[in-house]
């Protein structure tokens, strides 16, 4: 499945006024709440963020499953990846994918309200919570023929346009990422 999405990283207090203006101006759409729980894979080098793709179980709606991202560098404010999912049983410690092994490195909880709007243009106003971080996300999901409406859409809202949004797994991993320099950082021995 080919996604196409915009996704804006932003504060509480634009989330809420932005969500307000999406209810005052799309009163039609139809609104659902979610609560997703992340959990994300790599090796201890973190090969598969290096290589634009994501692995990762997500469990929303009392189901599981193994989803494999990949992401590709478009040039353009929105991002496009190609999704693989399948049903799983469980949560796993490390996980296999085309004969590599990939271990849990840790989970990402977002609680999710999504508005479909205009011929199914969605667009999700994400809570999420990982490595001790809160963080704010508008995403606007929709189809190539709709762009012109998707533009129309964030400029209503008043999202900012200036750089390209970072997803939930860069953001995790990023995180990640730093936990683990400040923890090496505070046990390597200093040199007098």
């Amino acid at each position: 499945m080919k996604e196409l999405e915009y996704k804006f990283l932003v504060d509480k207090d634009f989330f809420n006024k932005a969500q307000e203006i999406l209810k005052q101006k799309y009163k039609e759409s139809s609104v659902n709440v979610i609560e997703q729980t992340n959990y994300y894979y790599d090796n201890d080098n973190l090969d598969l963020r290096k290589s634009g793709t994501t692995i990762r179980i997500r469990h929303k709606d009392g189901a599981l499953k193994l989803q494999v991202k990949k992401h590709f560098k478009t040039g353009k404010r929105y991002s496009v990846c190609d999704e693989e999912e399948r049903n799983i049983d469980m949560v796993y410690g490390s996980i296999t994918v085309e004969d590599k092994r990939y271990d849990l490195k840790g989970v990402l909880h977002t609680r999710r309200t999504r508005y479909v709007i205009n011929d199914g243009i969605r667009v999700e106003f994400d809570v999420s919570s990982y490595l001790g971080h809160e963080d704010y996300e508008i995403e606007i999901e929709f189809f190539m023929e709709q762009i012109d409406e998707v533009k129309k859409l964030i400029e209503v809202l008043g999202l900012p346009t200036d750089k390209k949004g970072k997803g939930k797994a860069s953001r995790f991993f990023e995180a990640l990422k730093n936990m683990r320099d400040r923890n090496y950082d505070m046990t390597k021995p200093k040199d007098n």
